[in-house]
């Protein structure tokens, strides 16, 4: 081995050893979910109903329409948040508005919060004997379901 490529590897190192454990704490879980989802029973030693999973799932009724939903889904949120975000990103970087660090601090928190945490807040308000009927007394049923409807969420 020539003495380049001994420095190279040497000064390399922890970047490889970082990219090898990224790999082992990724790869093998994902192996393994990979697996499972082609034999159910793999984890168990048992290599029968291949593929039984993927087949339920497409057999399940309306899976065309929850595709679409979720991709009919995805496409608004990406509209919104360019039509929302492309101007608030300008403001903050080509203005010099008051209250500037307030702005930028206000917009991060959706970036911080979790999305299972903001949605999990969402349903702990709206929900019956939530939070807010608890602030408002009893929430009319149907603003309840408008805010568990699609365009509510």
């Amino acid at each position: 081995m020539s003495r380049k490529l001994r420095i190279y590897l040497w000064t390399q190192f922890p970047l490889l050893l970082c990219a090898g454990f990224f790999l082992i704490a990724t790869g093998y879980p994902l192996a393994l979910l990979l697996l499972q989802s082609i034999f159910p029973g793999f984890l168990g030693g048992n290599w029968d109903n291949f593929l039984d999973p993927w087949r339920r799932m497409l057999a399940t009724p309306d899976i065309v329409s929850m595709l679409r939903n979720s991709l009919a889904w995805a496409g608004s949120v990406t509209v919104v948040s360019w039509v929302m975000g492309i101007p608030c990103g300008y403001m903050l970087a080509r203005t010099n508005m008051p209250g500037k660090i307030w702005a930028r601090l206000s917009l991060l928190v959706p970036i911080m919060t979790p999305p299972y945490i903001a949605a999990l807040a969402y349903i702990l308000i709206m929900q019956e004997g939530g939070f807010s009927d608890s602030l408002f007394g009893t929430m009319p049923e149907a603003l309840r379901a408008a805010f568990f409807f699609v365009l509510g969420v």
